[in-house]
């Protein structure tokens, strides 16, 4: 959301879950957890998929199938490997993540 209102450009949420707060798995693969995720038009447009950290590009990918009709689509991180990333270290703790 941050990132959305920096570049001043409409976001849209993808409610996708794969880990728990500690950063375990907790299903096979994500999962979408709300039904109305993708009640947006977003066909034949550019996509750019951001989360805070990726650790195997599952969540990426479970976004990307169920984003089949965008035109191109992208992924930033905070942390790790993605196509804009602002850190590509192997893990450290966000502040959402600090236990203070």
């Amino acid at each position: 959301m941050l990132l959305a209102q920096k570049l001043k450009i409409p976001y849209e949420i993808l409610y996708i879950n794969y880990r728990d707060e500690t950063h375990k798995p907790i299903y096979k693969e994500p999962v979408i957890t709300k039904l109305n995720a993708l009640k947006f038009d977003y066909k034949d447009k550019d996509i750019l998929l951001v989360d805070d950290v990726t650790r195997s590009g599952a969540t990426f990918n479970k976004a990307k199938e169920c984003l089949v009709w965008a035109k191109k689509i992208k992924t930033f991180t905070i942390n790790w490997e993605a196509d804009y990333s602002t850190y590509n270290e192997e893990c450290f703790l966000l502040p959402w993540i600090l236990k203070w």
